[in-house]
C-alpha cells in the first residue's frame, strides 16, 4: 500500500485543525507525523490501520482485511488520518495502541521545514535508488562502472513521504528536529561549535555534508549499507529501525535511461 494517500489525508487532517494563519501542511509534513506516530506505538502504519479496521468492523477480520484493502484514497483514509492527527497534537487519546507521543508533535517551519524537506529527498532518493537497483539485478540487469544512485530514475513521490516518514522516526526518537541531530553530528566533528562556525567560514573540505548525512541515516535505519559512524566522530543518536516498501515508485520496469545492459 502506497504511503501517498495517508500522508495526504494526515496533511489535510493537519490543515483542517491547526490555528488560523499556520502554514499549511504539505504531504511531507503528513508523512513526517506518521513517523511521530510509528515511533509512540512501536508500530508500523500499516499495521495501525489494521486495528482501526477492525475495530470498525467488530473484530470481524475478514470484513476488516477487505476494508484494509479497499482504503486507498484520501477520502478512504480521512477518518483513520483523523484519529492519527487529534492524537498527535493532543485533541483526542483515541481507542488504538498509540501510547505517548513525547516529545509532541509541532509541524516544521523556517530552518526546520527546510531541511526536514533536504532529508526526505536525500533519504528518500537513497532507499528508492537501493530498491530500484535490487530490482534491476533480479530482471539480470546491470550497469557496470555506474553509480546507481546517480543513474536510477527520478525519485517519486512516495519515495519522498517515505524520507520524510524516517524524518519523523528519527526526530521522535532523539527529540529533536532533524537539522539539530546534523549539528550535533558537526559539532562532535570539530570538537565545539565554534570549531565548527569556523570551519564552515573557511569552507573546510571534511565538511560534514547534509546529504550524505540523510543518505547514511537511511541506510543505518534499514540495516545495510553504510554507516554515518564508518569515518565520522560518534554523536548522540537514538537509533531507528525502517522498512522501505519495495513497491513505492517501482511501477515502471524501463532500465535506466532505456539503456539495457547485458549481465
Amino acid at each position: 500500500m502506497s504511503i501517498t494517500a495517508i500522508s495526504k489525508a494526515v496533511a489535510d487532517r493537519l490543515n483542517a485543525v491547526l490555528p488560523s494563519g499556520t502554514e499549511e501542511c504539505s504531504a511531507s509534513e503528513g508523512a513526517r507525523l506518521i513517523g511521530f506516530v510509528e515511533v509512540a506505538a512501536r508500530t508500523g502504519i500499516w499495521p495501525l490501520l489494521m486495528r482501526h479496521c477492525e475495530k470498525l468492523t467488530g473484530g470481524d477480520k475478514v470484513r476488516a482485511e477487505a476494508l484494509f484493502v479497499a482504503a486507498r484514497t484520501e477520502a478512504d483514509l480521512a477518518p483513520f488520518a483523523a484519529h492519527l492527527v487529534d492524537h498527535a497534537l493532543g485533541l483526542s487519546s483515541g481507542t488504538l495502541p498509540i501510547g505517548v507521543i513525547d516529545p509532541p508533535f509541532r509541524p516544521h517551519g523556517g530552518v526546520a521545514w527546510d531541511r526536514m524537506e533536504e532529508f526526505a529527498e536525500g533519504a528518500g532518493r537513497l532507499m528508492f535508488a537501493d530498491a530500484w537497483a535490487t530490482r534491476e539485478e533480479e530482471l539480470d540487469r546491470t550497469y557496470p562502472g555506474e553509480n546507481l544512485y546517480d543513474i536510477a530514475p527520478e525519485t517519486p513521490e512516495e519515495a519522498v513521504l517515505e524520507g520524510a516518514r524516517l524524518c519523523g522516526r528519527y526526530e521522535a526518537a532523539n527529540g529533536v528536529a532533524i537539522h539539530e541531530l546534523f549539528e550535533r553530528a558537526c559539532i562532535a566533528e570539530y570538537g565545539s561549535r565554534e570549531a565548527w562556525e569556523k570551519a564552515e567560514e573557511a569552507y573546510d573540505r571534511n565538511l560534514p555534508d547534509f546529504e550524505h548525512f540523510s543518505n547514511d541515516l537511511a541506510f543505518m535505519a534499514m540495516g545495510a549499507g553504510v554507516s554515518w559512524f564508518d569515518d565520522r566522530k560518534a554523536f548522540p543518536l537514538e537509533r531507528v529501525s525502517f522498512e522501505y516498501s519495495e513497491e513505492a515508485g517501482l511501477a515502471d520496469p524501463e532500465p535506466a535511461d532505456a539503456r539495457e545492459m547485458a549481465p
